[in-house]
């Protein structure tokens, strides 16, 4: 019969008497309060003087990387100023050379698109710029100059480099002649711009009816007359027809053309229409020979506008 023997270990504890008051008596889990504080301390303190020396370490690494990018900067600053100040003074330096050179001074004045206006006159009115520098020629000053001859519409300038002056002329265009005492020139927009001269006024027809006060005190009605005139000149010469020597305007504004060859008169009344032209017409194909004898055609009435009258004179 076997016998099972249980075998307790037996466990030999020290006789404490504290154990009686309730306090702990495991050696390797509890220190004394003193003994705590004291390594919590100097572990606090190793910690602190551990993260002191870092931060001061940290802190110089910070100040010794900005101190660097600083410095940095102010050497590129320092080169950009020095390229700078470098360009400013080179193209100062090179403009000066430049507008002392004789090699850009004006040697060679080309006038072009002149026919009334003689380019010996354009020549001499820019004759100033001749030894002048080209770069830093008054064009505006010259432009008022050429502007002054009474041929000269406007003016454009040119530079070549280093010494040409290209001189481009735009003329008036006479369109025809106005009576004011004198004959005068007009062009195409109305302007009168010069006094006609030997045979500058031939083959022009003559603009009359617009008075000398007129157009010195009531310049805007003047213009308004000399534009209406032009306007009959337009439409009658917009076919073929008979060469016209005159231009009149009455006092109410109305025009009357007349024929260079025979004298006659062609009343058109205020205004010129294409349907008084083509009556006007009509009524030259209708004479036939006997035009000769016309002296003056009345497409100018009111109350029976479908009728021409025609005054016929001794041939």
């Amino acid at each position: 019969m076997a016998v099972s023997v249980n075998r307790r270990k037996t466990v030999h504890r020290s006789w404490n008497p504290l154990r009686f008051l309730g306090r702990q008596s495991n050696r390797r889990l509890r220190r004394k309060p003193s003994q705590l504080s004291e390594h919590t301390s100097e572990a606090e303190a190793s910690s602190s003087e551990a993260s002191s020396s870092s931060a001061r370490a940290l802190d110089l690494h910070a100040l010794l990387v900005r101190a660097a990018h600083v410095g940095l900067v102010a050497v590129k600053t320092v080169a950009l100023l020095a390229l700078l100040g470098g360009v400013v003074l080179g193209g100062h330096y090179t403009y000066r050379r430049v507008i002392t050179s004789d090699y850009f001074h004006v040697r060679t004045i080309e006038v072009r698109s002149t026919r009334r206006a003689p380019t010996d006159q354009i020549r001499r009115l820019v004759r100033s710029a001749r030894g002048q520098n080209i770069l830093t020629l008054d064009l505006a000053a010259l432009r008022r100059t050429v502007l002054s001859h009474p041929w000269v519409s406007d003016v454009q300038f040119e530079r070549e480099l280093p010494s040409t002056l290209r001189v481009q002329v735009t003329e008036h265009r006479a369109q025809a002649l106005l009576l004011m005492g004198h004959l005068y020139l007009v062009n195409p927009q109305g302007q009168v711009f010069k006094r006609a001269d030997g045979d500058e006024s031939l083959g022009m027809p003559v603009i009359t009816g617009v008075s000398r006060m007129t157009y010195l005190n009531q310049p805007s009605l003047a213009a308004r007359q000399i534009r209406t005139a032009l306007d009959a000149l337009d439409r009658y010469y917009a076919r073929v027809r008979p060469a016209l020597s005159e231009v009149h305007l009455g006092q109410q504004g109305e025009v009357t053309l007349h024929l260079k060859q025979g004298g006659l008169a062609v009343r058109m009344g205020d205004e010129i229409t294409d349907e008084r032209l083509r009556k006007m017409d009509a009524v030259w194909a209708a004479l036939g020979p006997q035009m000769r004898r016309a002296r003056v055609v009345f497409l100018d009435n009111v109350a029976r506008p479908d009728r021409v009258t025609v005054r016929m004179g001794d041939y």
